[in-house]
């Protein structure tokens, strides 16, 4: 017989809660190739990818995390921002109140899948 020396391959991870795909979609990876995750919206990879070390084992676990965005800055005449939390989740919401005198426009914006909002505040006299 000869001998030959194979490549180390690791099994494929389960699809993570809110996962959309993995590719490649191959059943197995070699050593040091890569499975990418992507997630469904409003939630992003954490680790984007895991790659296959020479224990046969993942350098980690594909999850799928909410969404979120960083509270905005309070504008000019603005008098609070609530929540009060410095991070609030996909689809959550900030509501902005002004000072005596102003009114917000628009009154909240919304966390978009983007980790960003798509309205920004203006205020108006």
């Amino acid at each position: 017989g000869t001998f030959s020396c194979e490549p180390v391959t690791c099994s494929k991870p389960v699809l993570p809660e809110h996962g959309a795909t993995i590719t490649p979609t191959s059943a197995t990876i070699e050593y040091e190739e890569t499975y990418t995750l992507t997630c469904s919206s409003g939630y992003k990879p954490e680790p984007s990818e895991v790659s296959c070390q020479s224990s046969g084992q993942l350098s980690g676990t594909l999850a799928c995390v909410k969404v979120t965005c960083s509270k905005p800055v309070l504008p000019e005449h603005g008098a609070t921002i609530t929540p009060t939390s410095a991070t609030i989740e996909y689809e959550e919401t900030y509501t902005l109140t002004c000072s005596s005198g102003y009114k917000p426009e628009p009154s909240e914006v919304s966390c978009q899948s983007s980790g960003s909002f798509r309205e920004h505040w203006l205020v108006l006299k």
